[in-house]
């Protein structure tokens, strides 16, 4: 996107609005979040100040059923109110998964493998990908073990897009967003950036296999696991922390 193209679309956002966070939600996730006619979208607008904008209703992620959300603001803390309650939501649909959770199902949409974890996937760039991990591994072994945290990244690349997990319990989850959101914003200068955050769609043969190789001898598909702490040991019946 170049010249006259990146001015219609920041011109689309209402502002500058040049930074953005990427979540891929499962159905019942997007449901919550737009809320009766997209009433609850607007109101974490208003409320936030940021622009919240969907990918259309049969547009997918590549291999998966996930649409994209993008969270596009002016500022990089003004992502993280908006965060916070894609979180909220997403904790409503974690206690309806565990539920009606299905032993033999092989990955769950919100829930980890561990009681009380809970899992939100993002979508990052190839170098957000390297912010993320840090200089040796510093920076992800750091979000692993501030926030009893498991952070893994897909080696697909799909149109400069690659699907990371971060598995946690709810407080650990919201702090690690932190962390991760100040990762993914300290490329907000580059060329790519921009680039990046105007892709709200993917082409469909892109399911089908066609993906992108991954280009760094670095990336790895799983990014770090964190050891059992408390947050771990909480019991599945617990009702699932939300923010005030």
């Amino acid at each position: 996107m170049k010249g006259e193209g990146r001015k219609e679309f920041y011109a689309e956002l209402g502002g500058s609005r040049r930074h953005v966070f990427k979540v891929l939600c499962p159905e019942p996730l997007v449901t919550s979040i737009m809320g009766p006619r997209g009433s609850t979208k607007d109101q974490i607008q208003e409320e936030t100040g940021c622009k919240l904008v969907f990918g259309n209703h049969d547009d997918f992620f590549p291999g998966t059923r996930f649409r994209t959300l993008c969270i596009y603001a002016d500022e990089a803390e003004g992502i993280l109110p908006v965060l916070e309650r894609v979180v909220d939501r997403l904790l409503e649909c974690a206690e309806h998964e565990m539920s009606n959770v299905q032993p033999k199902k092989k990955e769950a949409n919100f829930i980890g493998k561990e009681p009380g974890e809970v899992m939100l996937r993002g979508l990052i760039s190839s170098k957000m990908f390297g912010a993320v991990i840090g200089p040796k591994g510093s920076t992800v072994k750091a979000i692993r073990e501030q926030n009893t945290a498991k952070v893994s990244i897909e080696n697909k690349n799909f149109g400069g897009h690659f699907m990371m997990r971060v598995i946690a319990p709810p407080e650990g989850l919201r702090t690690a967003l932190v962390m991760i959101n100040e990762c993914i914003q300290s490329e907000v200068s580059g060329e790519e950036f921009s680039e990046w955050a105007a892709v709200r769609s993917f082409d469909p043969a892109m399911a089908m296999g066609h993906e992108e190789k991954g280009s760094g001898k670095t990336r790895t598909k799983h990014a770090g696991k964190a050891g059992k702490g408390k947050g771990g040991k909480a019991g599945k019946k617990t009702r699932l922390a939300r923010a005030p």
